[in-house]
């Protein structure tokens, strides 16, 4: 199996790569005005719109930092009636797979 590694805080954190559709740069999101704490914003992926979570202020309290290590992975999900869609995780030292 392979798995794609992040960090939150000082704790290392492995998703499946399976459930990985791209994993992306940081890039700008569009802010969504009273979101509440974690979400990032919204991204155009391929003109869909695609919410973003930023895992270390959903986590830590705090957002991530902007380094060339921290990414936008882009994850298969399924919304509230079981329809497949991308959720994206904004997540920091998004470097390596095991």
């Amino acid at each position: 199996m392979l798995f794609l590694v992040f960090q939150l805080g000082p704790e290392r954190y492995a998703l499946e790569a399976t459930q990985v559709v791209e994993v992306l740069p940081l890039v700008q999101t569009k802010n969504l005005p009273q979101a509440p704490r974690g979400i990032a914003g919204v991204l155009n992926y391929r003109g869909v719109p695609v919410p973003v979570v930023d895992l270390s202020e959903w986590t830590l309290g705090r957002a991530a930092s902007a380094r060339l290590s921290t990414r936008v992975i882009l994850v298969r999900s399924t919304d509230e009636s079981g329809r497949p869609r991308i959720l994206g995780l904004q997540a920091e030292h998004t470097t390596e797979t095991i």
